[in-house]
C-alpha cells in the first residue's frame, strides 16, 4: 500500500509599499506590497480585517475572512497544486474543511494548526480511499482503506502503513485476519473453538462454507462432493505466495482432472501446508489452479477426508458437524 504524502504552504506578506485606491487605514482599498503582492479588502487600523483578497506575486491567491492581516474565518486558498477551502485561525487551517490537488487527490475532514488531524476521508486517483483517523498529514488509528480493486482493509493506521490488528475482506470472497506491522502482514487470527460449521446454502444443494488456509487467509469455498482436491482461482494463489506461505517447494506434478462436463483438464498442482475449518486442520492437501477467471474456489471431499473425523451435514440448520 502507498504511504500518503501532503503539504501546503500558506505564505505570508509584508506590510511595507502603499495604499493604490481607496481607504487603507479604515474602510475599503487595495494596497500592493513591496513584493507586488495585492490586498484588496476592508481594513481597520491599518490592518485587513473582514472580507479581503489577496493576490500573491507567487500565483497563489486568498480570498475569505481576515483578522489583523491573519487568515482568520471560512476562507478559499488556491495555489498551482491545490484548492483550499475550510476555516482558518491564525492564518492556520482549523475544524472542517477540503482540500483538492490538481492530481485529483482528495482530503475533507478536519485540520488542527493547518494540518491534517482527526476524522477525515482521502480519496486517491485511482480510486482507492481512506476513511479514518489522521495526525499530523498521517494515517494514524483505526480507519478504513478500499483499494482500487474493491477489496477492503479495516483495522489500525500507524505513519501511513498497517500496523496491529486488522482484516482484508477481499471482494470477490474470503477475508484475511490477523496483526500488521509496518505494512507487512505477521501473524494470523486466533483459533475457532467449535465443533460446528456452518454452511451456508447459496442455491439448491449447493453450500458455501469458510476454509483457512496456511494460517493466514479465510476463503468461502464451495464445498464440492464430487472433488477430490481443492481448486482455488489464481487471485488466491498469489495472496497465498504474496504472505510467503507457498513457494517453490511447495509445487507438485501436474495433474488431468474431468469436469462436469465429461472434459479433461491439465492443471497445475502444489501443497497446502494446511487447511483449517473449524477448530480441525488438515495437512499437506493436494490443491489445484483454476485457469478459469468466473469460476468459484472449490473445497474437494477428498480434502475433508484429511481432517481425520467423522463428518454429517445437517441440511435442516446447514451445518457441518465434526465429532
Amino acid at each position: 500500500m502507498k504511504k500518503i504524502v501532503l503539504f501546503f504552504v500558506f505564505v505570508n506578506f509584508g506590510l511595507n509599499a502603499q495604499c493604490i485606491s481607496g481607504d487603507c487605514e479604515n474602510g475599503n482599498g487595495t494596497y500592493v506590497f513591496e513584493d507586488n503582492s495585492r490586498a484588496e479588502g476592508n481594513w481597520k487600523n491599518g490592518k485587513l480585517n473582514g472580507k479581503c483578497k489577496i493576490f500573491y506575486t507567487s500565483g497563489n491567491y486568498y480570498e475569505g475572512e481576515m483578522i489583523n492581516d491573519l487568515k482568520s474565518g471560512y476562507g478559499l486558498y488556491k495555489t498551482k497544486d491545490s484548492e483550499v477551502r475550510g476555516v482558518f485561525n491564525n492564518d492556520k487551517l482549523n475544524g472542517k474543511g477540503r482540500i483538492n490537488f490538481t492530481n485529483n487527490t482528495i482530503y475533507e475532514g478536519i485540520f488542527k494548526d493547518g494540518m491534517l488531524n482527526g476524522l477525515g476521508k482521502i480519496t486517491i486517483p485511482d480510486g482507492s480511499y481512506y476513511e479514518g483517523l489522521f495526525t499530523n498529514n498521517n494515517l494514524n488509528g483505526k480507519g478504513v482503506y478500499v483499494f482500487n480493486n474493491g477489496d477492503k482493509y479495516e483495522g489500525n493506521f500507524k505513519n501511513s502503513e498497517r500496523h496491529g490488528d486488522g482484516i482484508i475482506y477481499f471482494l470477490k470472497g474470503g477475508t484475511l485476519k490477523g496483526t500488521w506491522l509496518n505494512d507487512n502482514y505477521i501473524s494470523g487470527p486466533s483459533d475457532d473453538n467449535t465443533n460446528v460449521v456452518k454452511l451456508e446454502e447459496i442455491n439448491k444443494s449447493v453450500f458455501k462454507i469458510n476454509v483457512e488456509i496456511n494460517n493466514v487467509l479465510k476463503i468461502d469455498m464451495i464445498l464440492d462432493t464430487g472433488a477430490a482436491d481443492i481448486l482455488l482461482t489464481k487471485e488466491i494463489v498469489l495472496t497465498l505466495i504474496k504472505t510467503k506461505t507457498i513457494d517453490e517447494n511447495d509445487i507438485l506434478e501436474g495433474g488431468s482432472y474431468t469436469d462436469a462436463n465429461g472434459n479433461v483438464n491439465f492443471k497445475v498442482r502444489f501443497n497446502l501446508k494446511e487447511i483449517k475449518i473449524g477448530k480441525y486442520i488438515a495437512k499437506n492437501v493436494v490443491c489445484c489452479v483454476n485457469e478459469n477467471l468466473d469460476t468459484h474456489n472449490l473445497l474437494g471431499i477428498g480434502a475433508l477426508k484429511k481432517m481425520g473425523r467423522k463428518m454429517q451435514i445437517d441440511f435442516e440448520k446447514n451445518e457441518l458437524l465434526f465429532y
